[in-house]
C-alpha cells in the first residue's frame, strides 16, 4: 500500500521528473551535445519519460522493461551513433539519469512513508528493480549503437566524404574533397528532411539554376545540401517566391556564403534553422528570420525560464493574454508609436494605451524600458507556442 502510494505521486509527475532529468544530464554530461540534432533533444526526452513510466510500472508488478522505453532507447542510440556521439557519452548519460531517477523514487518514499522500516524495505527493492531494469536497457542500447555505427560510418558509400565534410565544417581543415564542386565559389546550405527528399533537394536545384551541388545523408532521416550560386541574392529571391511547399516536405536553409569559410558558415547557419524547424514543424525555415530564436533553442528550458521570467505575470490561460501579447508586437513594429500600432491593429489609439497600461500593470514594469526584453521574449513564446503546438517534444510545459 505504501508503495502504491509512492508510485501514484510519480506517475502524476512524469513531466516535470522528465525535465529534471534533463537538466540533471545537461549539468552532468554537457559534452554529450543532445542539442546537435533537435530529433535528438527529441529522442532524449522520450527516453526519459519513457524509462520513468516504464519503472513506475516495474515498481507496480511489471515483470520486465516494456517494448516502449527499449524502443525509444534504441532509437536513440540509433540517432547517437549517426551523430557521431560517442557510445562512452552516451552510457554516462544512463548512469546520471539512473542517480537523478534513484534520488527522486528514494525523496519520494522518504517523503511520503513514516514507517522507518517500511521505508527502508521500499528503498531496498526500488534500488534493486532500478539497477536490473538499467543493465537490461543498456544492453540493448550498445548493440543499437554499434549496429548504427557500423552501418552508417563503416558500411555506407558515402563514407570517405562524410569524413572529409565533418573535417571541414568542424575547422580542422581548410582542405575540401576531391570531388567536382566549387568550392571556392558561392553557396547555399540547406537541410532537408520529410516526404520524397530527393525530390525536395532536385527541385531547389532547379529553382537556383545549380550545376553544381554537394548532397549526404544526414542524421535522423536528414539530407545535408550545398549548391553553388551564381548570383547570390537573385537567386535566393527567386527561391523564396518560387519554391513549392508539399505536406511533410520541410527545408532549412542558410545564408549565402562564399569559399571554405562561407561553405562552412552557411552549413552551420541552415542546421541550426533546420533545428528551430524540426521542432516547429514548419515547412521552410530561413536561418536570417530566425537567428534570434536559434541561440536559444540550443536549451529549450532556457528559453522557458527566460519568457516565464519576463512574460510570466501574465495568465496563459486568460484568451486576453494573446491580444496583449499582439499589441505589444505591433507597437514595438510600430517603433513604440501607439498610433502607428493601432492602425495596424486596425483599432483606436486609446485600446492600444489602455492595453499598454494592462500589461505594465501586470507584469509591474514600463514597457518602453523594458522593450528589449519583452520584444525577445515574444519571439521565444511563439517559437515555444509552435513546438507545444506540433507536440515536437514529449511533456513540453506550455509556456506562458
Amino acid at each position: 500500500m505504501a508503495l502504491e502510494g509512492v508510485t501514484h505521486s510519480l506517475r502524476s509527475r512524469i513531466g516535470e521528473l522528465t525535465d529534471l532529468v534533463r537538466r540533471r544530464l545537461r549539468s552532468d554530461v554537457p559534452e554529450f551535445t543532445a542539442d546537435v540534432d533537435p530529433a535528438l533533444a527529441v529522442s532524449e526526452t522520450e527516453r526519459i519519460a519513457a524509462a520513468l513510466r516504464s519503472i513506475i510500472d516495474g515498481l507496480e508488478g511489471a515483470a520486465e522493461p516494456s517494448s516502449a522505453p527499449l524502443d525509444e532507447a534504441t532509437a536513440e542510440a540509433r540517432a547517437v551513433a549517426q551523430a557521431g556521439i560517442d557510445l562512452n557519452l552516451l552510457i554516462r548519460t544512463y548512469r546520471v539519469a539512473q542517480a537523478a531517477m534513484l534520488d527522486v523514487l528514494l525523496s519520494e518514499t522518504t517523503d511520503l512513508i513514516d514507517d522507518p522500516e517500511i521505508q527502508l524495505a521500499i528503498q531496498q527493492q526500488i534500488s534493486r528493480f532500478q539497477f536490473d531494469w538499467n543493465d537490461a536497457v543498456l544492453e540493448a542500447v550498445i548493440r543499437a549503437y554499434q549496429d548504427a555505427q557500423y552501418s552508417f560510418f563503416f558500411h555506407s558509400r558515402d563514407r570517405q566524404l562524410r569524413t572529409s565534410l565533418r573535417e571541414l565544417i568542424a575547422g580542422r581543415t581548410d582542405n575540401p574533397p576531391p570531388i567536382d564542386y566549387p568550392f571556392a565559389q558561392n553557396h547555399l546550405a540547406a537541410v532537408v528532411w520529410g516526404d520524397r527528399r530527393d525530390h525536395l533537394v532536385d527541385q531547389v536545384a532547379e529553382i537556383l539554376g545549380s550545376a553544381k551541388r554537394v548532397n549526404l545523408a544526414g542524421t535522423s532521416g536528414t539530407v545535408l545540401v550545398w549548391y553553388s550560386l551564381r548570383n547570390p541574392d537573385e537567386d535566393v529571391h527567386r527561391l523564396k517566391a518560387e519554391l513549392d511547399r508539399h505536406e511533410g516536405a520541410f527545408y532549412a536553409f542558410g545564408n549565402p556564403g562564399r569559399g571554405i569559410a562561407g561553405f562552412r558558415t552557411s552549413h552551420q547557419q541552415a542546421w541550426r534553422a533546420y533545428r528551430v524547424g524540426r521542432w516547429s514543424n514548419t515547412p521552410v525555415t530561413w536561418y536570417a528570420d530566425i537567428a534570434l530564436e536559434s541561440l536559444f533553442m540550443k536549451d529549450i528550458q532556457a528559453a522557458r525560464d527566460f519568457v516565464t521570467q519576463q512574460l510570466g505575470a501574465l495568465d496563459p490561460a486568460d484568451p486576453r493574454t494573446d491580444v496583449l501579447f499582439e499589441t505589444l508586437r505591433a507597437y514595438f513594429a510600430a517603433g513604440c508609436n501607439a498610433v502607428r500600432a493601432a492602425s495596424e491593429l486596425a483599432v483606436h489609439e486609446r485600446t492600444v494605451s489602455y492595453r499598454l497600461r494592462s500589461v505594465e500593470d501586470q507584469l509591474g514594469i514600463s514597457v518602453l524600458d523594458k522593450r528589449d526584453e519583452l520584444v525577445v521574449a515574444l519571439r521565444l513564446h511563439a517559437a515555444l507556442r509552435a513546438i507545444t503546438a506540433a507536440n515536437a517534444l514529449t511533456d513540453l510545459p506550455r509556456s506562458p
